[in-house]
């Protein structure tokens, strides 16, 4: 911490993501690119795509940084990413995606059948969204 301020540097490096290194050398790249990025200050390393147990484990011990992973298909659950090593899972634009599907097949069953009541149906139970900002 330095001028007062708290500050927490999650550097992402993308090897997995953009398959930037072949399968069979991801891990070893992953990690060479987690030594620049702790030696340049960052505070946690973002792996995203990372998907493998093994592999998980290994950017986990070897990175020497708290790992981020991103939540993807063929990713292990949240308690056995925990046991990996892993200290944060981050599911990016899934939570998005998934709110905007339902809103297109929302609005496109409405705009075909004008029911009113089934759109309203579809609403489930909104939260007083005043009380999200408050602390």
């Amino acid at each position: 911490m330095r001028a007062g301020v708290d500050l927490f540097i999650n550097a992402r490096t993308d090897v997995y993501l953009k398959q930037l290194a072949p399968a069979e050398a991801a891990v070893e790249e992953t990690l060479r690119r987690a030594a620049g990025i702790k030696a340049a200050g960052a505070s946690g390393l973002f792996a995203p795509a990372i998907v493998k147990s093994d592999e998980i484990r290994a950017v986990a011990e070897g990175a020497g940084l708290p790992l981020n992973v991103m939540a993807r298909p063929g990713l292990p659950p949240a308690a056995d990413l925990k046991a990996l090593g892993v200290k944060r899972l981050s599911a990016a634009t899934a939570v998005f995606n998934a709110a905007m599907a339902a809103a297109h097949d929302a609005a496109a069953a409405f705009l075909e059948s004008g029911d009113s009541e089934a759109l309203w149906a579809r609403r489930g139970h909104p939260p007083d969204y005043n009380k999200l900002f408050v602390r």
